[in-house]
């Protein structure tokens, strides 16, 4: 019970239920930011998981790029843009029998003209603003 080098935080009453911890909740964040940023993320998932709290790493982007997970599971496509073709993840939900489709990317400003109109708004559009 002495995950994180403080064992006794585990009897203090201030934190000794969850609605005590909400009612000190810019306190317990404080707390637990201090003690956990002693270890880095590999470190610190690897020690609760040791002790079976369930807890799990939020990844930047660059994390959830380099995934591995994504890789092995074959969940990016090929995605056209302006700019050339991008990665791009495929949605939380698919189907193993139905490949769901990736539409390019719009260009900037590219479908604003359409909307305006179908809104009825600025039937003097031209394109030319979004530039």
């Amino acid at each position: 019970r002495d995950v994180l080098g403080r064992p006794e935080l585990v009897s203090d009453e201030r934190y000794s239920t969850n609605i005590a911890r909400v009612a000190r909740r810019g306190e317990v964040d404080a707390l637990i930011g201090s003690l956990t940023s002693r270890f880095d993320s590999q470190e610190l998932a690897d020690k609760l998981d040791e002790y079976g709290v369930p807890a799990a790493r939020l990844n930047d982007v660059a994390g959830l790029v380099g995934h591995p997970q994504l890789a092995a599971r074959d969940r990016w496509r090929e995605v056209d843009t302006p700019g050339g073709g991008v990665q791009g993840l495929l949605p939380p939900m698919t189907f193993t029998d139905v490949e769901l489709p990736m539409g390019a990317v719009p260009a900037l400003g590219q479908h604003t003209g359409a909307i305006l109109a179908e809104l009825g708004l600025a039937a003097d559009y031209t394109g030319k603003e979004d530039t």
